[in-house]
């Protein structure tokens, strides 16, 4: 889970904690984290310039709390959707 590369990476058991989702990857560093688009990082490396913005970088102890606030988020909306079954 993201928090177990946050915490390996804080505690200083790893350097750095890469990461693959569905559309986003993460390159987890102690004081700070790179989130960016694969797909077009790779057509960037190809020579492709799609015009996107693949990357942005936010220090990692913010991530952190992003990332709480969603998972929270979540956990409600899943509880409200199955509680109007």
């Amino acid at each position: 889970m993201i928090f177990d590369r946050i915490a390996r990476v804080s505690s200083g058991e790893e350097e750095v904690s890469d990461g693959t989702g569905n559309l986003f990857s993460s390159e987890i560093r102690k004081d700070y984290t790179r989130i960016y688009i694969s797909y077009v990082e790779e057509q960037l490396k190809a020579g492709i310039d799609t015009g996107e913005e693949f990357e942005s970088i936010i220090e990692t102890k913010h991530f952190a709390e992003l990332v709480s606030i969603w998972v929270r988020a979540r956990e409600e909306y899943r509880q409200w959707r199955d509680s109007r079954k």
